[in-house]
């Protein structure tokens, strides 16, 4: 990732030689994998000033120890061969109104002009209200289906947009680096026993992830279309597909025959994957939130390192080896799944492991100041802010009560948090307890 990948992802701005890595964010929700990836690209940028001022040559990626087993980091007199990278954000795409509305708000400038009047500027019922106009006013004989396709939003008005909608030449006009999705989750959660089975696959919430995956093919070298048809821009030898495509699901998506179609997907188009169970208590993060992660890379992309195109390093190729592909034997079968729970390269252990708990901030590093058990006195309690974030008393009274995971300000784990926080007691989330008495977190009674 610290290497320029071509001419025109160079920023331009001369002097830095900076490389821009472009994105696509699907079901983009309030903009989580925006996040990830700008912070990937501090870390990145982090680590390649610690190294210059250390005139230490280590591998281009973030917090890697260069050093493998009898080796010693080699002293370098020149500058480190790592690029800073940044991202840039190509589309998003979500059916959600709430979900766009808040990612407009985080991540999109609220002057930013566009061909329906800017940002939040006209309601998503008003656009379909004047779809469904045009189309009364259109007739069927004089359009093909391809016209009458509401073409995807520009990156800055972020409307609701099906993204079993998108056609392959939407995705292959941006021409992205990087994909990054969160498919729906619904199907493969703990509450749904068909996990691996064909049920799932006729969920009406799988379908823009199989759609998806559907573009994959269409964009992907072994395609059959021409680059030249106007509707998608694969084929052999033109392959528009990303270096780089990055999942994220519940814990057992891996075993769902949605991921299956998606992994032998990967393969068919020259990719090599890692799958991993990740915590956010691996990280730093007092909250646990056990994900599957699968992270997929281009084949030719994963031989640079053999190849001396890329700094070498230990660290690097043991990353590298976390990736599989068919095993061999030339298939498109997705071969059983190697899911691994640590990376060690990253300094990220197994969890739970003694260096991770002695690690964890206390719960009190994300609480307001404003609020108790923070704020100093009464007079600087926010007492609105208070008000709506309070547990009713005749909520603390029902026999249910004792479901609450209850949390105080010292200690160093949260229970994960769910769309019905706030709404239900039991597997929605922690509460916190302010009062004086911390005993009462842990009354069994």
């Amino acid at each position: 990732l610290g290497q320029p990948m071509a001419d025109e992802h160079h920023d331009g701005n001369g002097g830095g030689g900076g490389t821009t890595l472009t994105y696509l964010e699907f079901y983009s929700g309030i903009g989580g994998w925006t996040l990830a990836l700008e912070k990937a690209c501090r870390d990145v940028a982090t680590n390649a000033n610690t190294n210059a001022n250390t005139n230490t040559s280590c591998d281009a990626v973030a917090n890697i120890d260069c050093r493998g087993e009898g080796e010693e980091a080699a002293a370098a007199t020149a500058a480190p061969t790592s690029t800073p990278i940044s991202v840039r954000r190509l589309a998003s795409y979500d059916h959600s109104d709430l979900c766009n509305a808040v990612f407009a708000h985080n991540f999109v400038p609220s002057d930013t002009s566009t061909h329906d009047g800017g940002a939040g500027t006209k309601s998503p019922a008003g656009k379909r209200h004047k779809k469904k106009k045009q189309k009364r006013n259109t007739p069927a004989a004089a359009a093909s289906a391809t016209t009458r396709r509401r073409p995807p939003p520009p990156p800055a008005s972020l409307p609701t947009y099906p993204i079993e909608r998108l056609a392959a030449a939407d995705l292959a006009a941006l021409r992205a680096d990087v994909w990054a999705m969160s498919p729906p989750c619904q199907p493969h959660t703990r509450q749904h026993d068909h996990h691996g089975s064909e049920e799932e696959l006729n969920d009406p919430r799988s379908k823009s992830f199989l759609h998806l995956i559907e573009l994959m093919y269409e964009l992907g070298p072994n395609s059959a279309s021409s680059t030249h048809d106007g509707n998608c821009g694969g084929g052999k030898g033109n392959d528009l597909l990303p270096s780089i495509i990055l999942l994220e699901n519940v814990v057992g998506f891996e075993a769902s025959a949605s991921c299956q179609k998606y992994k032998s997907a990967l393969l068919d188009n020259g990719y090599v994957y890692a799958e991993l169970h990740l915590n956010p208590t691996q990280v730093g993060i007092p909250n646990d939130r056990p994900r599957y992660y699968c992270c997929a890379v281009k084949d030719t992309e994963r031989g640079k390192d053999e190849g001396g195109d890329v700094t070498g390093g230990v660290a690097l190729r043991q990353l590298m080896d976390m990736f599989q592909n068919s095993g061999g034997d030339g298939s498109s079968t997705p071969p059983a799944s190697h899911v691994h729970t640590s990376m060690p390269s990253l300094g990220v252990a197994e969890p739970g492991s003694p260096d991770i708990v002695s690690t964890l901030p206390n719960i009190s590093s994300y609480l307001d100041g404003d609020l108790p058990p923070l704020a100093k006195d009464a007079s600087s309690i926010n007492t609105d802010k208070l008000d709506k974030m309070q547990i009713a008393k005749k909520t603390i009274e029902k026999s249910a009560a004792w479901c609450f995971d209850i949390v105080t300000q010292d200690d160093a784990r949260s229970a994960c948090f769910t769309s019905s926080y706030g709404k239900y007691v039991k597997g929605t989330g922690s509460v916190v307890y302010y009062g004086s008495d911390n005993s009462i977190a842990n009354d069994s009674s």
